[in-house]
């Protein structure tokens, strides 16, 4: 990794937040929360993750943004969305780029002949592109079973889950990864970072506070991410579109957790379809961004800390419990309890380790190619200093 040098002027760019007062958060008991709908949130679990958020995002504004109307702060988004791609416009093929290398870099993924990363900057979403916006229903599909009615719930309501944990830690990559693309997006434009930052926090503030209603008729999107996940010898591609550099980032991190939450889905693919037709509705994408980041800090609460390359390894065994263990874990780490965070600790622990033990084994390999081509044995100082330097991050 290049180090990262920041100025003074650049550091005061960033770091640009006051304290303000709450701004007004949404009714969590919205009859349209795909969460309250769930088994997952016991008591006030939900309405303590909006006041949570809402705290949150009234710190991201100097002025008390609630005290104007909401026409014009949307008036004041746009106007900044209008600048920020006028000043990109020269740089989208180096800002694509950036972004694809953050991506790759963030969560230690190679961009190869086995997994492509396309990262985009346009003008604007092509209207040609499909969105599944209402949920479908299951009225006219015949179930064997109550039990296989009931089965059918509990897998739409551990996607909803898992959609927001890859939202939420999206927007906190996103935010993370700042370290690795501020001087370079400096260089291009010094006042582009702050200008992220602006929009970025406007927007997650009239998310989160209004009620957003989307119709065929009036959607309008600023980033879309398209997953087509590899058959076997395949190719997973992930293609993410966005009108500016962070919303693209953002969809391109999401395309890398939507990617891995394909594990949580059943085997049988008509069954997989039917939950992802209800589930990743488009109309449900607003409710993940209000409380996605709130879901993805409860399980990282529960962990020491996380590595980001350690993300793919967690996200991938978290999701591929079986529906039930999956539930009841998730609705004690929500609640905050001891078991919850054990469990999450556990699970993070042996992914850790998988992952630390296959960078082993790749290296291994390749150390081991290297020296039979060469000498079909170990040489000396090899012997004497080890295969490996265990003091190495893998």
């Amino acid at each position: 990794m290049k180090r990262i040098i920041v100025n003074e002027k650049q550091a005061k760019l960033i770091m640009e937040s006051a304290p303000t007062a709450n701004v007004g958060a949404i009714s969590v008991c919205n009859g349209n929360n795909p969460f309250s709908m769930t088994n997952y949130f016991v008591g006030s679990t939900l309405d303590k993750m909006a006041k949570k958020r809402a705290d949150e995002i009234s710190n991201f504004f100097i002025d008390d943004i609630s005290s104007f109307s909401k026409d014009k702060v949307f008036s004041k988004l746009n106007k900044l969305i209008a600048i920020c791609k006028k000043k990109e416009e020269p740089f989208r093929d180096k800002l694509s780029k950036i972004c694809s290398n953050v991506v790759v870099e963030t969560f230690g993924i190679e961009n190869d002949e086995s997994f492509k990363l396309t990262c985009e900057l346009v003008n604007e979403i092509p209207k040609g592109e499909t969105f599944h916006i209402k949920p479908d229903t299951d009225e006219e599909f015949e179930y064997d079973s109550i039990d296989a009615m009931e089965s059918s719930d509990s897998e739409v309501n551990k996607r909803r889950i898992t959609n927001a944990l890859a939202y939420g830690a999206a927007n906190r990559l996103t935010e993370q990864s700042k370290k690795l693309w501020v001087s370079d997006i400096f260089e291009l434009d010094e006042d582009l970072p702050h200008i992220y930052s602006q929009i970025m926090k406007i927007n997650e503030y009239l998310i989160f506070t209004t009620n957003i209603e989307l119709k065929d008729e009036n959607h309008k999107q600023a980033g879309t991410v398209d997953v087509k996940l590899s058959n076997e010898g395949g190719v997973t591609e992930i293609t993410s579109k966005g009108i500016i550099f962070p919303i693209l980032l953002h969809e391109a991190i999401r395309g890398v957790m939507e990617c891995l939450s394909s594990y949580g889905l059943p085997d049988d693919i008509e069954n997989a379809k039917r939950i992802t037709n209800v589930a990743d509705a488009l109309e449900n994408d607003p409710w993940n961004m209000r409380f996605g980041p709130a879901i993805w800090d409860a399980v990282c609460s529960s962990m020491d800390g996380i590595e980001t390359e350690d993300i793919p390894y967690f996200f991938k065994d978290l999701v591929s419990l079986d529906t039930k263990n999956f539930e009841s874990i998730m609705r004690e780490v929500f609640a905050g309890t001891k078991s919850g965070k054990e469990s999450i600790a556990s699970i993070y622990g042996q992914s850790k380790y998988n992952n630390e033990y296959d960078r082993f084994k790749s290296d291994l390999a390749i150390k081991q190619g290297r020296d039979v081509i060469e000498d079909d044995y170990f040489t000396e100082e090899e012997l004497e200093e080890g295969i490996f330097d265990f003091d190495d991050e893998y």
